[in-house]
């Protein structure tokens, strides 16, 4: 990239940061999503793990809004018997305490199941669609140690034979 662009680019970046840092200080709630710089130099530092880095924002980020979706309902079709689902025009959120709480627990119990373990290490591979649920997973994979391995929901069956054989 050139350098002219590169220097302009740059300098758009710091008034641009320049002018978030000084709307935190007359608005409280932009000032309250701010990063914790104890937080920042955890993710920063070389030596710690993948596990103890997520534990680490989640506990750091406690009440905070962490993930949400879409809120929506259920409608039902009595003509068809077929559900779908209607996305209203609201969100739903879940805190960072409640983040936590989800991906351990999930990682605990694929650590201690008798029959579908996930050892440290061994592949994980996930099927789906990306929700707070996905999400959840996908950090749950990591605290245990394991290896996610994204799959997209639309793969053909014979795409899949490929991949597992």
């Amino acid at each position: 990239m050139d350098n002219n662009i590169m220097s302009s680019v740059q300098e758009e970046m710091k008034r641009y940061i320049g002018r978030v840092l000084e709307m935190t200080k007359t608005d409280q709630q932009l000032a309250a999503m701010m990063p914790d710089p104890s937080l920042v130099a955890l993710i920063d530092d070389p030596d710690v793990s993948y596990d103890h880095m997520i534990a680490g924002i989640l506990d750091g980020y406690g009440t905070r809004p962490a993930l949400g979706q879409r809120d929506y309902e259920i409608i039902r079709d009595n003509a068809s018997g077929e559900n779908t689902r209607n996305y209203l025009p609201s969100f739903s959120t879940i805190s960072y305490n409640d983040v936590q709480q989800r991906v351990k627990s999930l990682a605990s119990a694929w650590r201690d199941h008798d029959h579908h373990r996930l050892n440290t290490g061994e592949f994980m591979c996930v099927l789906g669609f990306t929700s707070l649920d996905y999400s959840i997973m996908d950090m749950a994979c990591a605290y245990a140690q394991g290896i996610s391995v994204p799959l997209q929901a639309t793969l053909a069956g014979t795409d899949l034979d490929g991949i597992f054989t």
